[in-house]
């Protein structure tokens, strides 16, 4: 059984801009800009806790681990480097630089670290 990666990567699309359109009516857009900008942008694939989706993982083929932010390999890495892969993308996560400005990004990693606190 082949499944063309067109279909696959128009599904992720999708799925993506859903999940933030039905994130910011969820949201209110009242609270933490962090929690906001992760729930619209990142949780789909990271998870709601930071430790990954299922589901995803296995769309994309990755490991739970890959999708994991709650790790000490996440935690133990510099500020630039992360949010580097934020702007910039990483393996299969897309670029959010010219989604998210820098303010965002920040806030974003930001609450990444509050999901990393409380996995502990």
């Amino acid at each position: 059984m082949s499944i063309d990666h067109r279909w696959i990567a128009s599904g992720l699309v999708l799925l993506w801009v859903w999940g933030g359109v039905l994130g910011g009516v969820a949201l209110g857009g009242a609270g933490d800009p962090g929690k906001e900008v992760y729930q619209k942008r990142c949780q789909s694939c990271h998870g709601p806790d930071g430790k990954g989706n299922p589901k995803m993982a296995e769309t994309l083929k990755v490991t739970m681990q890959e999708l994991d932010v709650t790790t000490p390999t996440v935690l133990g890495k510099p500020e630039t480097e992360l949010l580097k892969a934020i702007a910039n993308g990483k393996g299969k996560m897309p670029p959010l630089g010219k989604v998210l400005n820098e303010p965002d990004q920040r806030a974003v990693l930001s609450y990444m670290k509050l999901l990393v606190m409380g996995a502990r």
